[in-house]
């Protein structure tokens, strides 16, 4: 269980969200069933669980929730945590869709790089000069402009078996963060700059952030039902609950904006960067 942060009874959610600087929403869904579940019939049974659905990993019902989504949501990058940036299979599959990601990794990913030497990412930042940093300006926080210390570089990452496929360079992105903490991150688009890349990985604060929206003001964490349709019923209207918020706020903002009262002109300001 993520939100406790170990194990215990619960239930795990799979979300895909839609982040663009006019705001971010929840747009698909899938209840993730453990594989002791997927093989009890009588559990399956008891909770209403279809015939067709089968045991399938995170980054398994990610992709499906990618792939039904993809064709009609006009989009630049597809992003994710290091649970899934890990998975060679989940970047091959992206990658052969012609998708652009940007994936977080473990700091623990062994990489080969131009020269041929390999070492770990998080050796491999440690041995960089700061001159091989670049400040960016990823987006506007609530204190001020945020900005990181980035690093990009072509590397190969190493593959240790075979059925994992052919190894194929990639871009490794360091993120140096203001309290000092460093991030890693792995993409295919070899022709995009450090500066995008940066901008592009700060998108998911927005998505964490449209999370804790659906949790606090949509009650997307509090119902107690234990069925399936139950499950993605209320999950469902969470979701155009949190969209129908977000909407809303941000025809707010733009009412603001048009306001011609004087009294508008602090919230114009306040509202001229990408609502958050």
């Amino acid at each position: 269980c993520g939100r406790l942060g170990k194990v215990e009874n619960c239930q795990v959610g799979e979300f895909l969200a839609y982040a663009s600087p006019k705001g971010t929403a929840l747009v698909d869904a899938e209840l993730y069933l453990p594989k002791a579940w997927a093989k009890n019939a009588a559990r399956r049974a008891a909770a209403g669980v279809p015939r067709k659905v089968r045991f399938q990993k995170n980054w398994q019902l990610a992709l499906t929730e990618i792939k039904r989504c993809r064709a009609v949501l006009p989009h630049a990058w597809i992003l994710a945590d290091d649970s899934y940036g890990k998975v060679i299979v989940f970047r091959d599959t992206l990658h052969k869709w012609g998708e652009q990601y940007l994936l977080d990794v473990p700091c623990d990913r062994l990489v080969m790089r131009h020269d041929g030497q390999k070492m770990r990412v998080d050796r491999l930042a440690a041995s960089l000069a700061p001159s091989d940093f670049q400040r960016v300006r990823t987006r506007d926080g609530k204190k001020g402009p945020i900005e990181v210390e980035a690093h990009r570089e072509v590397v190969t990452p190493i593959r240790h078996v075979p059925r994992q496929g052919p190894m194929r360079p990639e871009v490794l992105l360091v993120l140096r963060h203001a309290d000092g903490t460093l991030s890693f991150h792995f993409s295919n688009a070899e022709r995009v700059t450090t500066a995008t890349l940066a901008k592009a990985a700060a998108m998911r604060h927005f998505v964490e952030e449209v999370l804790e929206t659906a949790k606090g003001d949509a009650g997307m964490a509090q119902y107690e039902m234990r069925s399936w349709t139950g499950w993605h019923h209320h999950i469902t209207l969470t979701m155009l609950a949190t969209w129908f918020l977000v909407h809303e706020g941000h025809a707010r903002k733009r009412g603001l904006q048009r306001s011609p009262s004087p009294c508008s002109v602090g919230p114009q300001v306040a509202f001229s960067s990408p609502p958050r």
